[in-house]
């Protein structure tokens, strides 16, 4: 009897919840991009994006040297400078010509900022921003 009764209660939970509205995934937002195109010198500290709400955001960065210039792998570097949710400032790096994805989670207000640079190459640095939630 008491089977009966916990398998019935079981089976009245699980009906209760089959009808609940699916859950929906959100695709991630894009809410920034900046293209910094033909550069010869160093790029300065440069805010790429200024989140209004913290969360987590997806930064891709792509970097590349133009065609016959003499960016040797490791001579340029692009750096992502932020401050996280909890106060503590960030350095993430990574070398031409190459690309990466971080994950970060800055603190609503303060700036994201790219830095770039090396051995006097002309570059390109991509950069895409997409808010995750």
């Amino acid at each position: 009897m008491f089977t009966r009764c916990a398998l019935a209660l079981l089976l009245a939970v699980l009906s209760v919840g089959a009808l609940a509205a699916p859950h929906r995934a959100t695709s991630p937002t894009i809410v920034a991009s900046q293209s910094f195109l033909n550069q010869t010198a160093f790029l300065p500290l440069t805010t790429v994006f200024t989140p209004t709400v913290t969360g987590m955001y997806r930064i891709s960065v792509y970097g590349e040297c133009q065609p016959n210039t003499s960016c040797l792998n490791g001579s340029t570097v692009i750096n992502l400078v932020y401050t996280d949710a909890s106060g503590i400032p960030q350095l993430l790096g990574l070398s031409t010509a190459s690309s990466g994805d971080f994950v970060i989670h800055p603190a609503s207000g303060t700036s994201v900022q790219v830095q770039a640079g090396g051995a006097n190459p002309t570059y390109n640095v991509y950069v895409v921003v997409e808010q995750l939630f």
